[in-house]
């Protein structure tokens, strides 16, 4: 499964505990729904959640990730994560 952000608008003054941004998701070069943050700490927010839902299943068969000392299990918002840390440079 290749999972993309496009589209992607980033709020570097608004994201306080957490990025704001939004961005369109793409599941294998089809456009499948849109994600954002509001930058305060919150969840990303999925639409429709079915998509949230299809890209956590794909993440349960990746491996974990280790991340300050602690092993975490994969889902649509360490994706969304990694792809906005490449976008912005960060990778």
């Amino acid at each position: 499964m290749k999972i993309e952000l496009k589209n992607i608008k980033y709020a570097d003054w608004a994201s306080q505990e957490t990025a704001c941004y939004q961005a369109s998701v793409f599941i294998d070069g089809v456009k499948v729904g849109e994600t954002s943050n509001h930058g305060q700490g919150g969840a990303d927010m999925v639409y429709p959640h079915e998509v949230a839902e299809r890209i956590d299943a794909y993440a349960a068969t990746l491996p974990p990730l280790e991340w300050d000392g602690y092993v975490i299990a994969q889902n649509h918002e360490t994706i969304f994560g990694d792809l906005l840390n490449a976008w912005m440079g960060q990778s």
